[in-house]
């Protein structure tokens, strides 16, 4: 009896522990979705991708500052790029798996495999290093441009509850001379504002005797929809006269489509005196 109730504390404090870890690294990806996308509102955030992610839709858009184009996430009015890996038979697979039928809710998992899909790839490997192995957390915020204010503090690994930086390498901002070698970070948070110089992207990298951290801020993006082209619906007429229909998730059972005659069979003996 006794050590169940061990077994059971200690499997609480493991849960608690990697809540904790998630609540504490959730805002590397937050803050990185904020400071790409200039109409998502900050506040606004989780409640938005949790409450309205499951009637979203997906479009072909484009950056209107930088030209570039891709696959939209429309979340209520706001229009969201999917990340270099982002596809329409991403969008379903994931869509299916995180929104259930009796719930329209993300649940936190959900909610976290939404975020991963619209940041930037570089955002996504700093914040998966924080919840693995938390240590240094180092994360921005872009305020009235050019201001950004920098958050930097260490989370403790067992009995460690600080590192000491070794080098810093900062581009695309002018910050105050705060983060120095052989200064030590622990786990009360400095908070320091920088200057970005224009509109190019920002990357912070800390290193320390523990382990580094990078925080990284894309070029400010603007997402604009772009009509899709109509989807090919017509079904494949495979050997032997199987027809499979199309793959395109935006055709349904009700389309109609005009299936090709089957070839012509010469009518002959095949013999002629």
């Amino acid at each position: 009896m006794k050590s169940n109730f061990i077994y059971s504390l200690i499997t609480l404090c493991i849960i608690s522990f990697n809540s904790y870890a998630l609540t504490e690294c959730d805002p590397i990806l937050e803050k990185g979705i904020y400071n790409t996308y200039s109409e998502v509102n900050k506040q606004a955030l989780k409640s938005k991708i949790r409450n309205e992610f499951c009637s979203s839709s997906t479009t072909s858009g484009k950056d209107n500052s930088s030209g570039g184009g891709g696959l939209s996430l429309n979340v209520g009015n706001w229009g969201l790029g999917l990340n270099g890996s982002g596809s329409r038979e991403q969008f379903n697979t994931v869509k299916n798996d995180v929104c259930k039928s009796d719930k329209s809710e993300l649940s936190d998992d959900g909610y976290h495999t939404v975020l991963t899909l619209i940041a930037d790839p570089t955002i996504i490997g700093a914040w998966e290093q924080c919840t693995k192995n938390r240590g240094v957390i180092l994360t921005g915020e872009v305020r009235d441009p050019p201001q950004v204010d920098i958050s930097v503090k260490f989370l403790n690994i067992n009995t460690t509850y600080w590192a000491t930086i070794t080098g810093t390498q900062i581009i695309g901002l002018v910050c105050p001379d705060i983060l120095k070698e052989g200064q030590k970070i622990d786990g009360n948070e400095k908070v320091f504002s920088c200057q970005r110089i224009g509109e190019q992207p920002v990357t912070i990298n800390i290193n320390t005797d523990y382990m580094g951290a990078r925080l990284y801020i894309p070029k400010p993006k603007k997402i604009i929809d772009l009509p899709d082209p109509q989807p090919n619906c017509q079904p494949t007429v495979k050997p032997g006269g199987v027809i499979v229909g199309s793959t395109d998730p935006r055709c349904n059972q009700n389309t109609e489509f005009t299936v090709p005659p089957p070839p012509q069979i010469p009518v002959g003996t095949g013999r002629t005196n």
